[in-house]
């Protein structure tokens, strides 16, 4: 890294309420995935702006937000819908998945979230991006995960909810390499 550590995110305790969440909406359940509530994204956002923020943090940073909100504009349901029977599958066929691939395409700079793809793709810079992601994570919005990846194929070795977490090693499920992994 750049010398940069999380300890420099205060991530202040001044939680609001915020009635105007509906917390049942973010992600949206169920087999229509890779969608988005943009009205819900806008809620997020603007409870993100309301953080209180340390002084040696970034200041909430609108042009992030609005690229990633025109990014998710893409995001639209494509009719991969819920059935009643949970154990039945609507029939699709090759247009319906030609549709679902272009969508993933569209949205490809923020999902998955890649905060260097993000960075890159939108002009903000790298210390930036990561202020806002954990601002969002706070507000529930999303969460984070780390996911190292194979230094053989590129491939994600594990999944984990905290870096302190972290194994010393692990084999990629691809390419069976034994990669070592570092938490500094």
């Amino acid at each position: 890294g750049d010398g940069e550590s999380a300890a420099g995110f205060s991530l202040c305790d001044d939680e609001e309420e915020y009635s105007e969440l509906d917390d049942s909406r973010l992600p949206i359940p169920g087999r229509e995935s890779h969608t988005c509530d943009l009205d819900q994204f806008d809620i997020y956002v603007n409870k993100i702006r309301r953080y209180k923020r340390h002084n040696s943090e970034p200041t909430f940073h609108e042009g992030l937000w609005k690229f990633i909100r025109s990014e998710l504009e893409n995001a639209k349901p494509i009719g991969y819908e819920e059935l009643p029977d949970a154990t039945a599958v609507a029939p699709k066929g090759p247009e319906d998945n030609e549709a679902f691939i272009k969508k993933m395409s569209a949205i490809g700079n923020v999902n998955p979230i890649h905060p260097n793809l993000i960075s890159g793709s939108s002009g903000v810079p790298l210390k930036q991006v990561m202020t806002e992601l954990l601002y969002a994570t706070k507000a529930g919005m999303m969460s984070l995960k780390l996911t190292p990846d194979c230094r053989r194929c590129g491939s994600m070795v594990c999944v984990l909810d905290q870096a302190g977490k972290l194994p010393k090693g692990a084999y990629c499920e691809g390419c069976k390499y034994y990669n070592l992994l570092d938490s500094t």
